[in-house]
C-alpha cells in the first residue's frame, strides 16, 4: 500500500521542493505542506497523501473530505483539470491521466478510515471508488477486509470474489477469499481457492498452513500434519500445531 502511496504522491509534489522519487523527508514535506494554501482540490490532497504517509490518519482524513467536498460541490460543467483513470484491458492496469483518478480519492480516504477504525465510513468510500472505478480489484479486496473486521464474512467473500473476477491471479484475493470461504464451513471452496493460490506461488508458506487448518477441520489430521511440515520448511512458525496434534497422533 505505502509503495502505492508513494507512486501516486509524486504527481502532488510540483509545489514542494524537496521531493525526490528515490528519497522522501517526511518532515520537510510537511512543514513545507502547511505552508501550501488549500484553496484547491491538489493541494489539500498533496497534504493528505503526506499526512497518511506519515500514519497521521485524523490530519489525512480531514484534508480528504475537504477534496472531496471540492470535487463534489464543484459544477459538473467545469472540466479544468479534470482526473481520470484509464483501464487498458490488454495491460490489465490503470493509467493515470491528468495526474490522479477521481475515484482513487475515496478509495485513500477509504483506507485512512479503516485504519482509523470508522468502518462504516470505509465501506461507504469503497463503494463510491467502486462505482467511479468497477475494474479496480484492489478497491473490492480492500472492502473485504474491512467486512472481515465486521465479521462480516459472507460479505468479505462476495466482494473477493469480485476481486478474483477481475484478477484471477492475484495470490492475496484467492488466500483471503478461501479464509472467508474457512469462517463459513465452505472448506473445499477454500482448498480450491489455496490450490489455486499455490500454482501462482508455490512457495508461500501461509498457503499450506491454511491447508493444514482446513485438514484439521475435515478430520484429517494425517493430511493437515504435512501442509503444516511443509509450512515449517518454509520457515513460518508451527511448531505448537506440529508438536500438539502430530507428535500426539505419532504417539
Amino acid at each position: 500500500m505505502k509503495q502505492l502511496l508513494l507512486i501516486l504522491f509524486s504527481f502532488f509534489m510540483s509545489d514542494l521542493g524537496c521531493f525526490s522519487q528515490d528519497t522522501v523527508d517526511y518532515k520537510s514535506l510537511l512543514n513545507d505542506a502547511n505552508k501550501l494554501e488549500v484553496d484547491n482540490e491538489y493541494r489539500l490532497l498533496s497534504k493528505a497523501m503526506i499526512y497518511q504517509n506519515t500514519e497521521k490518519y485524523d490530519s489525512a482524513l480531514i484534508f480528504y473530505n475537504k477534496a472531496i467536498a471540492l470535487r463534489e460541490n464543484r459544477p459538473k460543467i467545469d472540466n479544468e483539470n479534470k482526473i481520470v483513470l484509464t483501464y487498458n484491458e490488454q495491460t490489465n492496469n490503470y493509467e493515470n491521466q491528468d495526474h490522479f483518478a477521481t475515484g482513487m480519492i475515496y478509495y485513500y480516504t477509504a483506507v485512512v478510515c479503516h485504519e482509523l477504525g470508522k468502518l462504516d465510513s470505509a465501506i461507504i468510500n469503497y463503494k463510491k471508488n467502486i462505482s467511479v472505478n468497477p475494474k479496480f480489484g484492489d478497491a473490492y479486496y480492500q472492502l473485504a477486509l474491512v467486512y472481515f473486521d465486521k465479521d462480516q464474512y459472507k460479505s468479505a467473500q462476495e466482494e473477493l470474489t469480485k476481486a478474483v473476477k477481475i484478477n484471477p491471479q492475484d495470490k492475496l484475493y484467492l488466500l483471503n477469499r478461501a479464509y472467508a470461504n474457512m469462517q463459513l464451513n465452505n472448506n473445499d471452496s477454500a482448498i480450491l481457492d489455496i490450490t489455486k493460490s499455490l500454482t501462482v506461488d508455490p512457495n508461500e508458506p501461509y498457503s499450506y498452513k491454511m491447508l493444514g487448518d482446513i485438514y484439521l477441520a475435515k478430520g484429517d489430521t494425517i493430511k493437515a500434519c504435512l501442509q503444516w511440515q511443509k509450512a515449517k520448511d518454509l520457515n513460518l512458525e508451527v511448531e505448537e500445531y506440529l508438536n500438539c496434534k502430530c507428535k500426539t497422533k505419532k504417539n
